[in-house]
């Protein structure tokens, strides 16, 4: 029996959260599947962390502004290739879902993280609609929280078998805290994200704003927001502390770099940054988003607040070296026994092998 192959479909394959866990995904099974990334942006960052290389295709297909057009493109490619499975990844890939529903060319696993700012604060009608009716045709949709969970099931009204909840998780051999930092060095707090609009760096830069002078914060990520974020840094005289890392591939030194990981979102699912800083002993002050209050440890939680308090919260834990050393502690426990790399990668390739047998099940009744 031929390796089986894996079509991924998503708007961008950048170094984003969700493409890393992709990265990881195809890192650890190896040679067990061959894989077609699909990127409807053409941006192919990610692929550079792919350790073998040659088990994997990168295909560009342009995104159109009309639908029907960009269904069809996409028909013909999934009709040429007859994969095995096919896998998308959030809105930005539903044409691949409507595409594979029109002409089942094979069993579809559709995966949600989240929503851009057009749909974070509800969500939008025709969209609802839309994945209510295409993703019916699915053999399963994974939603990465019980935040999205719930959405799927109450808003989107998808059965509840087709759900399948897998959270994210991290490689917690690769994520270890570093050697512990000086007493005597100036605090550092981080964040790693896009610079967009959604993640609200500007609420991290006006709390940080607050802090003792030697207080440096570093954001590790690039996007629209850069030149905004870096004129209000400059507005309110902290321009010389606030250092803009750009995109790093090596977060692993930004983390171990750090006294405190802060996440400022407007709204999150299960932002894979948390469980990476988590996983390096760091305390975590968050926005109250997501499933951010269920992911951190127990002790953790009272500093995952509303927005409007959250300067506060960060002077508060800016000042207690005592109180970041245990929360740190107690993140990088509950990380390794509740968010494994291993478990994670051991329940999707149960899930693709589940759906390839599916799909190869019913070609043999046809």
């Amino acid at each position: 029996m031929s390796t089986p192959h894996l079509v991924h479909v998503r708007r961008s394959f950048s170094l984003g959260g969700a493409e890393m866990r992709t990265v990881r995904l195809i890192n650890t099974f190896g040679e067990a599947y061959r894989h077609t990334i699909v990127a409807l942006d053409g941006s192919f960052e990610a692929a550079k962390l792919i350790t073998r290389p040659e088990h994997v295709r990168y295909v560009h297909c342009q995104a159109t502004h009309n639908p029907l057009k960009s269904i069809f493109l996409l028909q013909d490619l999934l009709r040429k290739w007859r994969p095995d499975l096919i896998l998308t990844y959030n809105w930005g890939a539903m044409d691949a879902v409507a595409a594979n529903a029109l002409f089942r060319f094979a069993p579809l696993i559709h995966t949600e993280d989240g929503f851009g700012p057009e749909e974070f604060r509800s969500q939008l009608p025709r969209r609802v609609l839309w994945r209510r009716l295409m993703l019916r045709s699915a053999y399963r949709v994974v939603p990465v929280s019980r935040t999205l969970e719930h959405i799927m099931r109450d808003t989107w009204r998808l059965p509840e078998r087709l759900l399948q909840y897998i959270p994210n998780a991290v490689d917690i051999d690769h994520f270890t805290p570093g050697p512990a930092r000086s007493g005597q060095a100036p605090l550092v707090i981080g964040s790693v994200a896009n610079l967009t609009a959604v993640k609200r760096q500007s609420l991290l830069i006006e709390s940080s704003a607050a802090l003792p002078e030697q207080a440096r914060l570093l954001l590790a990520g690039e996007g629209p927001e850069r030149v905004a974020l870096s004129e209000l840094a400059g507005s309110l005289g902290v321009a010389g502390r606030v250092e803009f890392l750009g995109r790093r591939s090596d977060v692993l030194s930004v983390y171990r770099s750090l006294d405190i990981f802060a996440l400022s979102s407007i709204t999150e699912q299960m932002p894979i940054s948390v469980l990476e800083a988590m996983a390096c002993g760091l305390p975590i002050l968050s926005t109250d988003v997501g499933d951010v209050r269920e992911m951190v440890s127990p002790a953790n939680r009272e500093w995952i607040v509303p927005a409007e308090k959250f300067a506060s919260a960060l002077q508060a834990m800016a000042a207690d070296p005592g109180l970041r050393r245990r929360l740190g502690e107690e993140n990088r426990r509950h990380c390794v026994e509740r968010y494994s790399h291993s478990a994670m990668c051991e329940s999707y390739a149960a899930l693709y092998d589940a759906a390839i047998c599916s799909g190869r099940g019913s070609q043999t009744r046809s």
